[in-house]
Formats: C-alpha cells, structure tokens, sequence
C-alpha cells in the first residue's frame, strides 16, 4: 500500500538527516564560496572547513538549520517515495489491465516479471525523476530555509527557522521562497531518476546472486551509496548552481560580487568567468560523501520501515 511507502519515507528521512547534516553544513559553505577579487576565502576543503567552523562557531554549527532540513527531508522523502511507488503502480495498471486489484505489492511483483531489464531501468528513471520534482516543488521553501540558515555565518541575519520564514515573507514576499527552483527541478529530476533506476537494477542483479533472492539491510545500504553516488556526480554542477541562487536574496554573496545577480543563466555566467569550470564542482567531496552516505542510510532504513510496517 502506497501509504506504508509515505511513511516509511519519511521515518528515513528524519532519520538519514541527522547522521549527515555535519556534510550538508561544509557542503553548502564549500558552495557558497566564491574567488571573485576583494572576496575572503575562508574554507579550503573538506578537514580545513570542518576545522574552521568548529574553531569559529562552535560544534553545535555544524548542525544549522537542521530543524528546517527535518521538516524538509521527512516531507521529501514521504512524498517522493509515495509519488514513486504511486506511479510505478499507475503504470502497471495501464500497461497491464488485470493484475490489479487491492494487494498492489504483489501485483507489482507479478508484473514486473513481465518487463524486459531496459523497460524496467526506463519505468524507474521516468518515475524516480518525476517523483522527485513533485517532492522538491512541495517541500522547496524548507529546502530554501534550511539552505540560507547552513550558510549564514556572524553576524546571523535570521534567528531559528521561524524567524527565517517570517523575514523572506516580508523582504521577498512568497517569490523569495522559491528562488533557485528552477535549476533545483534540472537538477532533481535526472538526479533522483538516475538513483532510483540505478538502485533497483542492482537491487534485481543482486538478488539474482543471492539465496532464495533475499536482501538485507547491507545490500540495500550498498545499493544506495553507489546509485547516490553516480547520481550526484552527474548533477553536481546544477547544485552549485541551485544553491547560489538560493542565497541570492542575503547579502553574503552578492555583496562579495559587488553586483546583483538574478537569474540562472547570470550565475552559471559568473561561475565560469570568475572561478572556471571549477567553480561547479565546490564542494564536491563532501557532497559526494553526504549523498553516498545519505542514500545508502535513507534506501536501507525505508526497506527496513516496510517490513516492519
């Protein structure tokens, strides 16, 4: 039942966030930082910004704006991992007119034997992808929030997550909520589609080359970090680009480019004349650590959840 999946996405979610919100916090300060004239450089790599920020700011730093990434990630991962299930459903039951009925778990099992390995990994990048930007415009101004409370270092500009809704709502009006949309749908919609079929054809290879078939935790927790792996990889440079939209409605980063910046087609304009094409893979180590590790935890304990569900 579709429901179940809701469910067990989100306990992942929440679950999977509080592990890796230390990588999202030196992710995002890595991404933000820029190498425009007059502008400071105050992380370099991965141990050097871990360092810094708990030299300058604390322990407790590394872990800002969780509050507002929980809400967002239970909300994602329920409704992403809802809307997939629900829609490899819908397929099924569009391309295979019986077979329905109330047990849709073992209607989609018989089913799925019927499609060939090209078909299966095709069902599962239209539905991962699509699954994936309905969750991202549902659960975006979190995405935003969290984001702009990460980066924000002293002096603060918001105080708690409350605190950052309300002065968007007043600086930016609704709009505010939603900068960097766009790139954030390019980017989430290959990404999860990539992650999930990747997931599922080595969640079927493996389960060929095991006993009777059967998966634990280990192999699904395996099957996470690689697909999350290959997934952010290739969608790494519309992250960078997402995130600095994000931001644009601060200070911190416009004001160190002296100029104002709007749209994605400036931004991805300014990365590459005043950092190279480099300047799109910033942060790439431990965004590609956050999401291996994040994908493996969140894919391993969602399974774990609808057994027990």
């Amino acid at each position: 039942m579709e429901w179940k999946d809701g469910i067990a996405g989100a306990i992942s979610g929440v679950a999977t966030r509080c592990c890796v919100a230390p990588l999202d916090v030196i992710k995002i300060r890595l991404q933000l930082q820029t190498n425009c004239q007059g502008s400071s450089r105050d992380y370099r790599g991965f141990l050097g910004t871990f360092q810094t920020i708990v030299r300058r700011e604390g322990v407790v730093a590394l872990w800002k704006g969780n509050l507002a990434a929980e809400f967002l990630w239970g909300g994602y991962m329920g409704t992403q991992f809802l809307a997939y299930r629900s829609l490899q459903n819908a397929i099924h039951h569009h391309t295979f007119m019986h077979g329905g009925g109330r047990n849709n778990e073992h209607a989609s099992q018989a089913q799925d034997t019927r499609l060939n390995d090209g078909s299966k990994v095709l069902r599962d990048l239209i539905c991962g992808g699509l699954a994936g930007g309905f969750a991202t415009m549902t659960t975006y101004p979190f995405d935003l929030v969290r984001t702009r409370l990460a980066a924000q270092t002293e002096p603060k500009i918001y105080h708690g997550v409350l605190d950052a809704f309300y002065r968007i709502l007043i600086s930016e009006r609704m709009r505010g909520f939603y900068r960097g949309l766009a790139p954030s749908l390019i980017q989430v919609m290959p990404y999860m589609g990539i992650q999930f079929s990747i997931y599922e054809a080595l969640k079927r290879f493996i389960s060929t080359q095991t006993k009777e078939g059967s998966q634990g935790w280990k192999e699904s927790m395996f099957c996470g970090c690689v697909a999350g792996s290959i997934s952010k990889i290739s969608t790494l440079p519309l992250d960078v680009t997402k995130k600095r939209m994000q931001v644009m409605g601060t200070t911190m980063l416009a004001a160190s480019q002296g100029r104002k910046i709007s749209s994605m087609r400036e931004v991805v304009r300014g990365i590459l004349r005043d950092e190279g094409w480099q300047g799109f893979f910033r942060g790439g180590l431990p965004s590609v650590m956050k999401t291996a590790l994040s994908s493996g935890l969140s894919f391993a304990i969602y399974e774990l959840m609808l057994k027990i569900l």
